[in-house]
């Protein structure tokens, strides 16, 4: 009797075991995400992040380019890999537009026109690092 009754615990234990390791087996893995957001502001308006030049010739245009490239390659240096621009500042735009006028921030003057689209710029040269570019605005 006694003997039968130390079979039964034997075989309940291994009974045990086996759906217990049967349940690690089949149970799905937690992992990390395969992506993370890690994003930084640019602020435009009043030229706070972007840009501190204004464009009133070529060469400053090109400073103007220069400042925001080195801006992106510092933050893909620092492993960002989004980027949150300010694409609207209270009733002018970053881009060209038929509604709205050219935010001055980049001319120094009332709808001037910095010789290329900030936001394409923008968008290419944070797609050239692997990063992404999301628009926000500010009314």
């Amino acid at each position: 009797m006694r003997n039968n009754s130390r079979i039964i615990r034997l075989t309940m234990l291994r009974y045990i075991v086996v759906v217990f390791f049967a349940s690690l087996y089949f149970t799905p893995v937690r992992t990390q995400p395969k992506y993370e957001v890690r994003a930084a502001w640019i602020a435009t308006i009043y030229g706070l992040d972007w840009p501190a030049n204004k464009a009133l010739t070529p060469t400053d245009t090109h400073r103007q380019k220069a400042e925001l490239t080195n801006m992106l390659d510092k933050l893909k240096t620092a492993n960002f890999n989004t980027v949150l621009l300010q694409t609207r500042i209270r009733g002018t735009v970053i881009y060209p537009s038929d509604y709205e006028p050219i935010s001055s921030v980049f001319t120094g003057r009332a709808n001037g026109y910095p010789g290329y689209d900030p936001l394409a710029f923008a968008i290419e040269e944070c797609h050239k690092r692997g990063m992404e570019c999301h628009a926000w605005e500010c009314r």
